[in-house]
């Protein structure tokens, strides 16, 4: 696994399921309502069970995706020149995942009811705080456009078919 991601779904649960009379995996609507717990998921079970050290939980979730994404000549690492883009977590703090507790509008996680161990409290982009004790801080259009470079080609590695040879039967 070269990054921790997500395949964010923002759909109320009706709607994933609403193509069919009988849903199943070819008639709903892909991914799951995760952009928000996918980092406590992994900074639980993976950082602080043990599973992870802290250089592959920031490879997982920071490094690699700004390489792969050809950010990294801003972004991805704590570097002079690099934009300030952090979090800091409650390592000590234990909560339970539920649609309720989280900000996507959507009615439903796959997770409702897990108890995780750690939060994220505040976020800054570019140094500035915008999560200060889990409350946002900024107005819509705070953000701002990060030019991206060419990919580099070396870090893609080999293609999945080729590590798939089942395939080939």
């Amino acid at each position: 696994i070269d990054l921790w991601s997500s395949d964010h779904s923002p759909y109320f649960f009706a709607d994933k399921i609403a193509r069919s009379q009988t849903p199943d995996f070819t008639t709903t609507l892909s991914g799951i309502p995760g952009i928000e717990t996918r980092l406590p998921l992994l900074f639980s079970e993976g950082l602080l069970s043990g599973r992870l050290t802290l250089e592959r939980y920031l490879d997982l979730t920071s490094r690699n995706a700004a390489a792969i994404y050809g950010l990294a000549h801003a972004k991805g690492r704590i570097a002079v020149g690099l934009d300030a883009d952090l979090a800091l977590w409650d390592p000590t703090v234990t909560w339970t995942l539920g649609h309720r507790a989280l900000h996507s509008r959507v009615d439903f996680t796959p997770y409702e009811g897990r108890s995780v161990t750690g939060k994220p409290t505040t976020v800054l982009v570019r140094g500035v705080p915008v999560v200060a004790d889990g409350e946002l801080q900024v107005q819509p259009g705070f953000g701002q456009f990060v030019e991206r470079s060419a990919a580099d080609p070396a870090r893609s590695g080999k293609p999945v078919e080729e590590m798939m040879p089942w395939l080939d039967a």
